[in-house]
């Protein structure tokens, strides 16, 4: 389910992601909150974000998304997080 974000929320994250799914809507205001969705672009991302400064945890992090058939390709995830974080 995607749920619309409030304009509160909105200040997270740019126009383009103005329908995130409710794990990314849950950490725009729980900032520990845990949960990732890998079928979600954002929540991909906010993972291996998650994992700095440690570049082997983010290997991981990759790993894992990468074993979701339905998760968003490394490259597009790099991508995301150049322009968003």
């Amino acid at each position: 389910m995607v749920t619309k974000l409030s304009k509160a929320h909105r200040n997270t994250y740019s126009d383009e992601d103005a329908n995130q799914c409710e794990e990314c809507v849950a950490a725009a205001s729980l900032p520990f909150h845990g949960i990732y969705n890998f079928s979600c672009l954002c929540c991909c991302a906010r993972l291996v974000v998650s994992a700095r400064p440690e570049r082997n945890q983010q290997e991981a992090m990759f790993a894992s998304i990468a074993k979701c058939e339905i998760a968003p390709k490394r490259e597009e995830i790099i991508d995301y997080m150049k322009n968003n974080f």
